[in-house]
């Protein structure tokens, strides 16, 4: 922790997955709640990862099933709080399953193939845990575009130096700090990147609420953790449009 702490680190990525589980190899790399304990003891926050074999994205619905429970079980075992995210990884190099479409939003679900219902799965479930994804620049866009993931994690491996900036992080590469310690470095400005503890969401000012009128979903719609976004509109552009969780539509405050 003390090198941590040294070198100005402020949130660690760790796992959770099939990995320790009954009936399956272990290496030891999941979370534990003494560890999550010592990181936040440091004041260092936790993200999370669930990964076991690289490719279970690939393996549709049934297998997202499994993952998206397994993760609910790990996580109330750990103590974790409800909205935090957990960012199901697409480990490796994620080819387009519709090739002769156009590479369009309209066309991702396509594009993702197996991976679509693998993550449609999960969401099935309705977790308590926001829904990520972790990959490559197409696996993290086109998991955007089709509204499956809240949240993005895009390595640098297989982007080919294309950024999605919906993304909250971005693994830049791997470095050592003193001490030895080999790690993979990630950046993000986004406040909210599904990590643990929580951030404090501040009270806004009755002069701050806005309304964005009733949602297609029943009731008003849900931007409590969205971003704020800008349009291109013409030639200008207009700030002030956000992400309904509940819709899955942009809405704006005007």
């Amino acid at each position: 922790m003390a090198v941590l702490k040294a070198a100005g680190v402020t949130a660690v990525g760790r796992y959770i997955g099939w990995d320790s589980v009954p009936g399956f190899s272990s290496i030891g790399k999941n979370l534990t709640t003494a560890e999550a304990a010592q990181l936040h003891g440091a004041g260092i926050a936790a993200f999370l990862a669930f990964e076991y074999a690289t490719d279970a994205t690939a393996q549709g619905a049934a297998q997202g099933t499994k993952d998206g429970q397994l993760a609910a079980k790990q996580l109330a075992a750990l103590g974790a709080p409800p909205g935090m995210g957990v960012y199901f990884a697409v480990d490796f190099d994620i080819p387009d399953y519709a090739p002769a479409l156009p590479d369009t939003a309209v066309n991702a679900r396509a594009k993702l193939g197996p991976v679509a219902h693998y993550f449609d799965a999960i969401r099935a479930l309705k977790p308590a845990y926001q829904v990520g994804g972790y990959g490559g620049y197409y696996a993290v866009k086109r998991l955007f575009d089709a509204g499956l993931i809240t949240l993005g994690w895009q390595t640098i491996a297989w982007s080919g130096g294309q950024r999605d900036h919906r993304a909250q992080l971005y693994q830049t590469g791997g470095t050592t700090l003193a001490g030895g310690a080999d790690v993979n470095v990630h950046e993000t400005t986004a406040p909210d990147f599904g990590q643990w503890p929580r951030p404090a969401v501040p009270a806004p000012s009755p002069a701050a609420a806005v309304t964005f009128g009733v949602c297609p979903a029943g009731g008003q719609h849900d931007t409590s953790t969205s971003g704020s976004y800008e349009m291109t509109i013409g030639n200008g552009s207009q700030g002030g449009w956000r992400w309904c969780h509940r819709c899955k539509g942009l809405v704006h405050n005007g």
